[in-house]
């Protein structure tokens, strides 16, 4: 088994790499095999995530990366 040193700023890109991955997964709108029915997002997830993604990243990093990744909605 190898030991793998991590720098607490290297652990922070991990966490916040993870997240966006996570996001942008989540943040669209899912059609059900064999049927017409559309799943939403989970608006509380993507919330969940935007405030952790707060937390870790720079502010000016942040406010950019949510302008360019805005919550998915419905067309009415």
């Amino acid at each position: 088994m190898k030991t793998i040193i991590l720098r607490v700023e290297d652990c922070d890109e991990v966490v916040i790499d993870e997240l966006k991955d996570a996001y942008r997964v989540n943040n669209q709108f899912d059609k059900v095999d064999c049927s017409d029915d559309v799943l939403e997002p989970d608006y509380e997830l993507l919330k969940a995530i935007q405030t952790v993604l707060a937390y870790y990243m720079a502010h000016e990093d942040w406010s950019e990366w949510m302008e360019m990744n805005p919550m998915v909605k419905e067309n009415d």
